[in-house]
């Protein structure tokens, strides 16, 4: 089994330069990079990891690349509804693994709607 993607939590005293090179002695084929989080924040893979400095703690939402373009099976393509409702309900239970704050999923639920809308999807049919 091959791991492609690693989220480590490295003490912020530790020399991160130095573990990245003794990670990349191990075998010539395995390269290891890093990405320093911003802002408090930091996206890995579907996911935005945020630091609460007021909690103490970390939250997760949704992280959508800038590329992202909101495109769904449009509401008025003849493919069956079974499809649009699953474009639909797939993000929502994207939405509740992911968000860990109500605020969070609040917010995806919105965007989840301004999406679906995009795609001409009634509100009444995105909302059940």
């Amino acid at each position: 089994r091959y791991v492609d993607d690693t989220f480590v939590f490295i003490n912020k005293d530790a020399n991160v330069d130095n573990i990245l090179s003794i990670l990349n002695e191990f075998h010539p084929s395995i390269k290891f990079t890093r990405k320093i989080e911003d802002n408090d924040k930091l996206e890995f893979l579907d996911v935005q990891v945020i630091r609460s400095s007021e909690q103490q703690c970390f939250e997760t939402t949704i992280y959508r690349k800038p590329t992202f373009t909101g495109l769904l099976t449009s509401w008025n393509s003849y493919v069956p509804i079974q499809y649009k409702k699953a474009s639909i309900v797939s993000m929502v239970n994207r939405a509740l693994n992911i968000c860990s704050t109500y605020k969070h999923l609040e917010d995806e639920f919105n965007e989840i709607r301004r999406i679906g809308l995009l795609n001409n999807y009634p509100l009444s049919f995105i909302d059940t």
